[in-house]
């Protein structure tokens, strides 16, 4: 099974809360700048009291224990239709005739899952999302690099883009170790090759549903608390923030979340690019505006010398002469100055939206590398002669059948639990 859906499936219920909290926020700045000229005075905007990060992680949480218990299922269910701990066992015993066998067989080129370090993996992807989640308590919102060993040189354009083609980037790093490839490499073995690892698969199969397929739970386990942590740092910002703004009785207007560079999406520009320099009270409003004042000018001046500089540099002398214009270098000039203004308008929370979509693509690829993995060491068991030893077909047929039943009662389960949280919300039944 290709898990990787269930992260598409869940990224769009996921939108939907992000485009929830833009709408009501966009509400929020709409009444502010409303209020702010009709008035003529800069007042207070509000913040959305739903939390957006609160909101995202509870979903991420939610994503996962459902998917760990999907995984744990099937899992369970593969390794029932086919073994026992006793036929695991036979199978040991009779290794050396699983290995004669073996050496019979002809050349082939198969996926090399058993070059595949699972614990390693495991840690690479936690160590990514760490990197991630330190950029944004630092506000390094433009560094898409923190997955390249994963996903070789194309991984900031699949972060940056939410590509869907992540997905096979990384079913393959999970597979094999292979980063940064998007073409599944496969390699030419012989039966003496395959001899050799029958032992190594046997105990794959053996410790699969314990262990193996327990590993990207445990994974994304991790990775929820350590996304977590991000949540935590916002509500704590927005807390101090709320108890400054309630704790100020004065009659002058509390708006320390205000700053020339804040970016309001309802208008589509920053706060200075609006009608609001042009308030009485804009000065005063702005703090970050007023307490760098002497700051602002001070680079400005940098900006004049900068700018000066660069005329040197470019043979632009006096503003009196002529300078002949290169039509290749200003529109490489309107492309770079446009592709500046939109990185420029990266927040938190669009990658943060980009990180939790990585971590969902990157369990649920996980999932399926190990799955396929497990399909294909008994699939090369049974080339082997293992069929033998494994459970007949009536047994087959049973394991099956219980099976469904299990995962019958486990959609049963999963749906009364959904209902009775949306009757505590709601106080009622819908």
């Amino acid at each position: 099974m290709d898990y990787t859906r269930y992260a598409v499936q869940e990224q769009l219920k996921e939108l939907h809360i992000m485009q929830e909290h833009e709408v009501t926020q966009m509400m929020y700045e709409a009444a502010f700048l409303e209020s702010c000229y009709e008035t003529g005075v800069i007042g207070v905007l509000e913040a959305t009291e739903d939390n957006l990060f609160k909101g995202l992680i509870d979903a991420l949480k939610q994503f996962f224990a459902s998917m760990k218990s999907v995984f744990k299922r099937r899992s369970i269910a593969l390794y029932d239709k086919k073994f026992t701990p006793q036929i695991i066992q036979t199978l040991k015993n009779n290794l050396d005739t699983l290995q004669s066998n073996a050496k019979k067989l002809s050349p082939r080129k198969d996926v090399p899952y058993w070059k595949g370090d699972v614990n390693q993996q495991s840690s690479a992807v936690i160590a990514a999302v760490n990197t991630a989640a330190r950029n944004i308590s630092t506000n390094n919102v433009k560094d898409y690099t923190y997955a390249k060993a994963i996903l070789g040189n194309d991984g900031t354009n699949l972060l940056e883009h939410q590509d869907t083609a992540m997905t096979e980037y990384l079913k393959n790093y999970f597979r094999y170790g292979g980063a940064g490839d998007v073409e599944t490499k496969r390699v030419t073995i012989s039966g003496t090759d395959i001899a050799g690892m029958l032992g190594d698969m046997i105990d794959y199969i053996d410790k699969y549903t314990q262990e193996y397929a327990a590993i990207p739970g445990k994974t994304s386990d991790k990775m929820t608390a350590t996304i977590d942590k991000i949540k935590i740092e916002e509500e704590e910002k927005n807390n101090n923030n709320n108890t400054t703004s309630t704790s100020n009785n004065n009659t002058q207007a509390n708006t320390e979340s205000l700053s020339p560079d804040l970016y309001l999406s309802v208008e589509e520009k920053y706060l200075c690019e609006t009608l609001l320099p042009i308030m009485i009270n804009y000065d005063d409003a702005v703090l970050e505006a007023k307490n760098n004042k002497k700051k602002e000018q001070t680079d400005e001046q940098k900006k004049v010398e900068k700018a000066k500089e660069k005329e040197k540099q470019d043979g632009e002398g006096s503003p009196t002469k002529s300078t002949p214009i290169d039509p290749e270098a200003e529109k490489k000039q309107k492309e770079e100055a446009k592709e500046n203004d939109k990185t420029a308008k990266i927040s938190p929370k669009d990658y943060f939206n980009r990180l939790t979509y990585f971590a969902k693509v990157a369990t649920t690829a996980f999932q399926t590398s190990i799955e396929e993995r497990y399909l294909y060491y008994v699939d090369v068991l049974e080339d082997c002669g293992a069929r033998e030893f494994e459970k007949s077909v009536e047994e087959q047929q049973k394991a099956a059948e219980q099976a469904k039943v299990a995962e019958q009662k486990a959609k049963e389960e999963a749906k009364a639990e959904k209902k009775k949280k949306k009757k505590g919300i709601f106080r009622r039944n819908k």
